[in-house]
């Protein structure tokens, strides 16, 4: 216990607040508090083709996208047209990663 006009008080105090913030920094990281990635899943916001075709699932897909938050695991869907071939990836997904190459 310190005395109240000892001159090291104010240095005690800051050490213990920079302990208490460092250590929670540490407990409060997206890493420990979601040891494991989310799986979040994505696919188009379209059921049919500009033809009028049902679209059909051409494929499946994972890809792991690392954001300020921390990491995600996206699970994307591809719909394909059977009748003109045309393709229809997910538009939230292509908005957060942007096109692929």
């Amino acid at each position: 216990r310190s005395k109240k006009n000892d001159p090291n008080r104010g240095a005690g105090a800051l050490r213990a607040l920079r302990d208490s913030l460092t250590k929670l920094s540490r407990e409060t990281k997206p890493s420990v508090l979601f040891p494991d990635p989310a799986l979040i899943r994505f696919t188009p916001e379209r059921a049919t083709c500009d033809c009028g075709e049902r679209l059909l699932v051409q494929k499946t897909r994972r890809k792991k996208i690392l954001t300020l938050l921390g990491p995600f695991i996206a699970h994307e869907t591809v719909a394909q047209c059977e009748l003109c071939s045309r393709t229809f990836p997910s538009d939230p997904l292509l908005r957060l990663v942007g096109p692929r190459c």
